[in-house]
């Protein structure tokens, strides 16, 4: 049986993931692949702390201040992994794909799946303890 907060992490998990999937393709217009990458990881990584702030964890102990240095923390490490996977499947796994807009953003979609266990695990044992 799923637990409840993991199933309310990945659906607040999925919108953040949406506003960082969607924002990407707005900053592809001004920004190059990678750039708007980090760029729309930064919208995600926003919508994502408010939302798991309000409606996903229970409050913790650790202050606004800690919460948000170890939600930093936790991110950085995922935006590491999400820009290497990204740029690995849009050169190897996507490679055969001419249309440049589906291979960025199956590529992209891919590096943002990948991240979803190890941030609920990091979150709810750093960020929201």
């Amino acid at each position: 049986m799923l637990n409840k907060e993991f199933v309310k992490f990945v659906f607040s998990g999925g919108l953040a993931a949406g506003a960082n999937f969607f924002s990407r393709m707005l900053f592809s217009l001004v920004f190059n692949y990678p750039v708007s990458i980090v760029l729309a990881y930064l919208v995600g990584m926003t919508t994502a702390y408010l939302l798991f702030k309000f409606f996903v964890f229970q409050k913790g102990e650790n202050s606004t201040q800690k919460q948000i240095g170890y939600f930093i923390f936790i991110n950085l490490l995922a935006i590491i992994l999400i820009l290497i996977t990204s740029l690995l499947c849009y050169k190897f796994v996507f490679s055969r794909l001419e249309n440049v807009f589906w291979r960025e953003s199956l590529s992209h979609l891919v590096g943002i799946t990948v991240t979803t266990l190890s941030s609920y695990l990091g979150h709810k044992k750093l960020t929201f303890k």
